[in-house]
C-alpha cells in the first residue's frame, strides 16, 4: 500500500508508524479532535457503569451527564497529557514539536470508533440497568468487557509506537517516554494522597 493511500483509521491498527508519519507530514484533518471527544465520552460512561449511577440517576440524565463531563475531561486530560508527553519527550532526545505530539496523541484514540460501537450494542441491550449496581456481573457485560481489555492491550501498543515515530525514537524508548509520562502524572498524586492521609490521620 502506499503511503498515499493509508487510511488512519483503518491503517494506524497494523502500521501504526507508517500511519503515523504520513499523518504528521501532510494530513491536515482535525478529526483527531473528534476522536479526542468520544474517547472522553467513553471513560465517562465506564465512570457511569462501574459507580451505579443508574441506581440514583434516570437514563438520559446519566446519558447527558457523561456527554458534558466527557467532552470537558477528554480535551483536558488530551491537552495535559500531550504537553506531559512533549516535556518528558524532551528528556530524553525527543525531536517531536509541540503540536504534533498533540497530533499523534489526539489520533492515538483511532480505537474508540470500535469502542463506541460496543458502547451502541451495550446501551442497546441493557438500557437503564447498564448503569445499575444489579447488571454489574452480567455475562453480556463480561464478555463486552474482555473485547474492551484486548482493544485497549493492542491500542497501546500502537500509542507506543506511534510517540516513538513522532519523536523519532525506538519503540523501547517511546515506551521511555510514556513510562516518564505517567511517572510524572502519578508520583505527584501520591505524594498529595500521603500527605492528606497523614493529616486525616493527625486529627
Amino acid at each position: 500500500m502506499n503511503q498515499e493511500n493509508l487510511r488512519p483509521l483503518l491503517t494506524l491498527w497494523v502500521k501504526p508508524r507508517e500511519t503515523t508519519r504520513q499523518i504528521l507530514d501532510s494530513n491536515n484533518s482535525k478529526f483527531y479532535i473528534c476522536l479526542v471527544i468520544l474517547a472522553g465520552i467513553s471513560g465517562a460512561l465506564n465512570n457511569a457503569v462501574e459507580q451505579g449511577a443508574g441506581d440514583e440517576q434516570s437514563f438520559p440524565f446519566t446519558m447527558i451527564l457523561a456527554m458534558i463531563l466527557g467532552i470537558l475531561g477528554g480535551l483536558l486530560s488530551w491537552y495535559i497529557v500531550s504537553l506531559i508527553l512533549y516535556w518528558t519527550g524532551t528528556w530524553i532526545g525527543g525531536e517531536a514539536t509541540r503540536e504534533q505530539i498533540k497530533i499523534a496523541f489526539g489520533w492515538s484514540n483511532f480505537y474508540i470508533i470500535l469502542t463506541m460501537l460496543l458502547w451502541i450494542i451495550n446501551i442497546l441491550m441493557f438500557g437503564q440497568d447498564l448503569f445499575t449496581s444489579e447488571n454489574q456481573n452480567s455475562t453480556a457485560i463480561m464478555y463486552i468487557g474482555i473485547l474492551e481489555l484486548i482493544i485497549g492491550i493492542w491500542s497501546f501498543i500502537v500509542l507506543v509506537k506511534m510517540i516513538a515515530e513522532a519523536q523519532h525514537f525506538s519503540v523501547w524508548k517511546g515506551l521511555g517516554n510514556i513510562l516518564l509520562t505517567i511517572l510524572v502524572v502519578m508520583v505527584p498524586l501520591a505524594i498529595l494522597g500521603g500527605i492528606i492521609s497523614l493529616l486525616i490521620l493527625s486529627f
